[in-house]
């Protein structure tokens, strides 16, 4: 009769303690690049390119981590850095608020609506790279500097398998 009384005392910890990690903050998103633009030494260039990335977003703890790059574009300054690519760098969060965005319609009208937009920041590269990430409901955007180079990427937002 004892340990009836103390697990009846334990199980509801353990039930709160299971929900609290089941409305953890974390979700991925994955998007497919429309364009790059790539600029080195005052010139830019801007392509299309099917490049994907995936992401993990843990509002919780305010960071992004970014989980894998699947290079299918251009070398970039002679180098390739094709196929599937594991990667693990971290992301600060520094905006997470409803935002309004323009978009325009077929029409070619301008339709304001309401998307959930994540901001963050973060050390790319060994030396001196950077690069601040925008995820919106149905886009992301990048944007990486180093010394010699700026790239800004635009991903269409895709739907995780």
């Amino acid at each position: 009769m004892l340990n009836i009384m103390k697990l009846t005392r334990v199980f509801p910890v353990i039930v709160l303690i299971a929900m609290s990690y089941q409305s953890a903050e974390a979700f991925e998103v994955k998007g497919e690049a429309i364009s790059t633009t790539f600029c080195a030494q005052g010139h830019c260039e801007t392509d299309t390119c099917s490049d994907e990335v995936i992401y993990e977003v843990d509002s919780e703890n305010s960071t992004i981590t970014r989980k894998a790059v699947v290079n299918r574009g251009k070398s970039v300054q002679g180098t390739s850095f094709g196929g599937l690519q594991a990667d693990n760098t971290v992301y600060t969060i520094v905006y997470n608020d409803k935002t309004l965005i323009a978009r325009k319609d077929n029409s070619g009208k301008s339709n304001p609506n309401m998307q959930q937009v994540i901001k963050a920041i973060g050390k790319t590269g060994t030396i001196d790279g950077f690069e601040t990430i925008i995820i919106g409901e149905d886009f992301i955007h990048t944007s990486r500097s180093s010394a010699d180079y700026f790239v800004i990427y635009y991903y269409k937002r895709k739907a995780l398998p």
